[in-house]
């Protein structure tokens, strides 16, 4: 693998925890959330965090399902956010939390859209 697109996946793979576990420590600090609130806020974090890490193991051993898996990522990550920021969108929140969560989309996008468009030549 270039050392490049190494560089991608790695850079995706470190904005991904980092994000997801900033939002776990926030769901677990929120006391008004019932079980079920956590559990839907939870489950987005678990396959974020479930496909990074098989991106690690893809890249560290060199396995050939690097390809396929940094597109599963870059799907899920592209549906994910256009979904989360359409809702958002339209949801009484404050035109900081809104401006802060079409960032957080647009960077989470750009950074697996770089490294799928890396590993796929």
């Amino acid at each position: 693998m270039l050392a490049s697109a190494r560089a991608a996946v790695y850079t995706v793979i470190a904005w991904t925890l980092f994000m997801w576990a900033t939002r776990t420590r926030l769901i677990f600090t929120e006391d008004d959330l019932s079980v079920g609130d956590v559990v839907l806020r939870i489950f987005p974090v678990f396959i974020f965090v479930a496909l990074a890490l098989v991106l690690i193991v893809s890249v560290r051993t060199g396995r050939p399902d690097l390809l396929p898996t940094m597109a599963a990522f870059a799907a899920w990550t592209t549906g994910y956010w256009l979904i989360r920021v359409v809702l958002i969108s339209f949801r009484d929140h404050s035109v900081g939390f809104k401006i802060v969560h079409a960032v957080l989309a647009t960077v989470s996008i750009g950074t697996a859209a770089w490294a799928w468009r890396r590993t796929s030549r």
